[in-house]
């Protein structure tokens, strides 16, 4: 039997990009260890940078022990998986034991007791991020034999094979010179062909794991759910016991301030050592500051939902809860199909438009509305330009708003823009909203629920992991004082303090049950496809926000791309109507053809028209806005 696991038995590392926040978060995990770490406090650590990090932050890290070393990025599409350069750097270490953890974790007991030389270790994923139907694609695409459902999970207690959360990791170094090449080989595949993993991408680098471990063999021990315990869970219904769980390690994921500080959780046990942890932080010398109490008052929250899903009225409302969503002047104007405001900041939707012009898209036309065909330089021009705004006319304002419903085909940028974001997620029946694109823009009914499926499957998708809250906008309609109290819990729940819920009387002014004039008439489920009827049902449900949303169907893609080509020539021939149009009124259009057909004469060259030179101009611009490859 081999004897107990020793600190010189252990080698520690994890992985910082040269961010801020990355690098707070670094320095917490690091303090935490040599604190709370009890003989595990003595081990070596190695702390890997994605680049150069930041001279005064090494300083930091260097005189609380740390090795620092560089390394590359793994792949651009799969950030996450950066993991695997730690990994590498690694695996010529001569402890028995590499034990990786995530950056957003704190170590608050002394992990060693929990370790085994003997197998991998890893805590089964609270849910299956990764759903059944996408394992059955990838290991029939590799050619494996997918495992047995040997596992549960642990809070929506459904079967699943060995699947990981991969924020803390224990791997005997011998194991890991077996494991490494081949988790690396399966996520460089997956980061290149997401489509395999889809819609599940965010997750990719666990599905890799448990890709590997299926080829690999290697022995398999879970870890208890004291050794990564997960604070960002909280709206779900937790299993006994779970909120008096003692922590080893707290996964706090976003939960944190800027200044070295945790939030507030509702467990318990975890508070308790979250309290200890910042005793420890106020002997040292550090107080909570004010940029950290800002951070934690400037939560952003992000209205999502299709167009004409009631995003502006639910933005209303909860500008009414006291989120602040910009100065009058910096809002996009009411019309007459929104009476009551859209609660749009101008700089963000322009910023959008202009994302979605670089594509070749439209929010109709979304055939290439994909923000990962964006080069890494556009991507980071948007982001920066982005973070400006939201710097200079949100933060500050205690918790603020962003609402543009394009945004749901762009929010994967959005999310690299914010921190940790709360989204508020507004949906409509699907026949409700092409009923008032019908209306509003003459489009036809069929399209209109391909884009809202579409729009849906995609923000729920990109939004997974973070705190959310759905709305149905018919409820909102017809009980906006429950709606509204609920709402206030969600986001009270999630840490926003200080939102008071107007009075029944402010709300019946701001909701209107005439808004809701492109309701349901007869039977219209027919126009509906199984998938989408799937999709109103878990919205309906909530189970929208308790698994992960199944891909846009081939059918719903190639009804999409008919209708985008159905939009681009639409717009084509309404923009030669506007320059015909423009012509023929213009006074001096008869003298001007007087002249240029005088000219034409004495050159003795091809007759070129108007509409020639228009359409030229604007093959032109098309070549010159060509979106990436």
């Amino acid at each position: 039997m081999p004897g107990p696991v020793r600190a010189t038995d252990v080698v520690i590392g994890m992985l910082t990009e040269n961010t801020q926040q990355m690098l707070v978060k670094a320095t917490r995990l690091l303090r935490s260890i040599r604190w709370f770490g009890g003989e595990l406090a003595h081990a070596r650590v190695v702390v890997c940078g994605v680049g150069a990090l930041e001279a005064r932050a090494r300083t930091t890290l260097e005189s609380l022990g740390a090795e620092i070393r560089t390394v590359s990025r793994f792949h651009p599409a799969n950030p996450t998986a950066n993991r695997h350069q730690l990994l590498a750097a690694l695996l010529e270490s001569p402890e028995k034991i590499l034990f990786l953890l995530d950056c957003d974790t704190i170590v608050v007991r002394d992990p060693l007791p929990y370790l085994s030389a003997g197998a991998f270790q890893a805590r089964i994923a609270p849910t299956p991020t990764v759903s059944d139907e996408v394992f059955h694609r990838l290991f029939t695409h590799f050619g494996l034999a997918k495992p047995p459902h040997s596992r549960i999970a642990p809070l929506d207690g459904m079967p699943m094979i060995p699947y990981f959360n991969a924020g803390v990791l224990v791997i005997p170094t011998a194991l890991a010179r077996t494991l490494a090449p081949a988790w690396r080989r399966y996520n460089q595949t997956l980061a290149d062909h997401p489509e395999l993993v889809a819609p599940c991408q965010r997750h990719m680098h666990q599905a890799s794991l448990s890709l590997a471990l299926a080829e690999t063999h290697l022995p398999c021990i879970d870890l208890p759910a004291e050794m990564n315990f997960q604070l960002n869970a909280a709206h779900v219904t937790q299993p006994a016991g779970f909120a008096e769980t003692d922590p080893v390690i707290i996964h706090y994921h976003h939960l944190a301030t800027d200044d070295g500080f945790l939030l507030p959780c509702p467990y318990p046990g975890a508070q308790a050592r979250i309290e200890m942890f910042h005793d420890r932080m106020r002997a040292e010398g550090f107080v909570p500051e004010k940029s950290g109490n800002d951070a934690r008052e400037s939560r952003p929250i992000v209205v999502l939902g299709m167009h004409r899903s009631g995003t502006s009225v639910v933005t209303q409302v909860l500008s009414a809860l006291g989120i602040y969503a910009g100065l009058p002047d910096e809002l996009t104007p009411p019309d007459m199909f929104n009476p009551t405001g859209f609660w749009e900041h101008k700089e963000v939707v322009e910023i959008n438009r202009e994302i979605l012009a670089t594509l070749g898209a439209s929010w109709a036309d979304t055939r290439t509305a994909d923000v990962s065909r964006l080069s890494s330089e556009q991507r980071e021009g948007y982001v920066q330009r982005a973070r400006q705004v939201v710097d200079r006319s949100l933060k500050g304002h205690g918790p603020f708003l962003l609402k543009d419903p394009s945004m749901a085909l762009l929010f994967q940028l959005w999310r690299d823009v914010l921190q940790n974001p709360i989204c508020v997620i507004a949906w409509r029946d699907p026949m409700a909203v092409a009923r008032s694109l019908l209306t509003r823009d003459k489009k036809p009914l069929l399209g209109s629920i391909a884009i809202w499926e579409l729009y849906t499957r995609t923000l729920l998708r990109d939004t997974e992991g973070l705190p959310r809250l759905l709305v149905s906008y018919e409820e909102l309609i017809a009980e906006p004082d429950r709606v509204a109290r609920e709402l206030h819990a969600g986001l009270t729940s999630f840490g926003v303090e200080q939102l008071t819920v107007p009075s029944g009387e402010s709300l019946r002014q701001m909701v209107n049950a005439d808004f809701n004039r492109s309701g349901l008439v007869g039977n219209y489920e027919t126009l509906l496809d199984e998938g989408q009827r799937s999709l109103l049902s878990a919205l309906k449900s909530g189970q929208a926000l308790r698994e992960p949303v199944a891909p846009t169907p081939a059918r719903t893609v190639q009804l999409l791309i008919e209708f985008g080509y159905q939009e681009a020539l639409r717009q084509q021939l309404k923009d030669q109507d506007l320059l015909l149009n423009a012509i023929f009124e213009s006074r001096s259009w008869r003298l001007g053809l007087r002249v240029t057909g005088f000219l034409r004469v004495l050159k003795r060259s091809k007759p070129v028209s108007a509409l020639d030179r228009w359409r030229e101009m604007n093959w032109r611009r098309e070549r010159k806005e060509k979106p990436p490859a």
